[in-house]
């Protein structure tokens, strides 16, 4: 009787439905549409919602982790606009000083290494945000800054007396543009 079907099946062209198709008939009229159904849903409908749950899932664990380490998600323009603050707030600090490393005519290593402890340890405000790549923007900061020449530059200048008849407003520039160099990765 199964023979019967597919013969008749075939008569009505079943050569001519893509290979996919043409089984799926095959099933339902050998087997019937229950028996298809089921397999149909064991076979191709299970796998692909149980890679869905699974992706669901690890996003779900990864968003817990984000939470419970009190973190917050940023793109790279609001990574890039935390940084600009960080910058101003900084430079400010290492104004004030350098100002008063000038007043008090304190030497370029104490200077040097008040500007690194500023520079450092605001930079370890910024704990808790994440990019959504995945680095860590306190760290990056702290990466660029080690690495770059800005607290030895301003501590040179304000040791030397460059600075001593200088504006605060035109120390506090040159301190944001030492760092903003250093930060663009161009101090190497």
């Amino acid at each position: 009787m199964a023979e019967n079907r597919v013969r008749e099946a075939d008569a009505v062209g079943l050569k001519q439905l893509p290979r996919r198709w043409a089984t799926a008939v095959q099933v339902v009229g050998t087997f019937g549409l229950a028996v298809f159904l089921v397999l149909y849903y064991v076979l191709v409908v299970q796998p692909r919602e149980a890679a869905r749950y699974d992706q669901l899932r690890a996003s779900v664990g990864a968003m817990l982790q984000v939470v419970e380490a009190n973190q917050s998600l940023l793109t790279r323009q609001q990574a890039a606009n935390l940084e600009t603050l960080y910058v101003e707030a900084v430079a400010n600090e290492a104004a004030d000083r350098i100002v008063k490393a000038l007043e008090q005519g304190q030497g370029s290593q104490n200077l040097q290494s008040d500007l690194v402890n500023i520079l450092v340890v605001r930079a370890a405000l910024l704990q808790g945000f994440v990019r959504k790549d995945g680095a860590v923007v306190s760290e990056l900061l702290v990466n660029k800054l080690r690495y770059g020449k800005a607290p030895e530059s301003l501590a040179a200048a304000g040791a030397a007396g460059n600075w001593k008849a200088t504006e605060r407003a035109q120390i506090l520039y040159g301190c944001r543009e030492a760092i903003l160099f250093d930060l663009a990765g161009l101090a190497k």
